[in-house]
């Protein structure tokens, strides 16, 4: 089972209701969502909390990688203990 995850305005959801479909979300309660369907076609703006399968935060962009890797004394590259 997944962990617990608290869902914040903003938010992307993946909806499970007769058809899947992603979601920003508005406004969150206890028991319900008031979302925004990112598919016009799709008439929903309340769901329970039951017919999310998914959640999708924006954490930021990535940090800069190191311009070069160096082994350290926890990885051997020639494959010795």
């Amino acid at each position: 089972m997944a962990e617990p995850v608290t869902v914040q305005a903003g938010d992307l959801v993946m909806v499970r209701r007769g058809q899947t479909y992603v979601a920003v979300v508005q406004r969150a309660a206890a028991t319900e969502l008031i979302v925004m369907p990112c598919d016009p076609r799709v008439p929903d703006r309340r769901i329970r909390i039951g017919e999310v399968i998914g959640v999708y935060r924006n954490i930021g962009k990535p940090g800069t990688p190191p311009k070069r890797l160096r082994p350290s004394p926890q990885l051997r590259l020639d494959g010795t203990t």
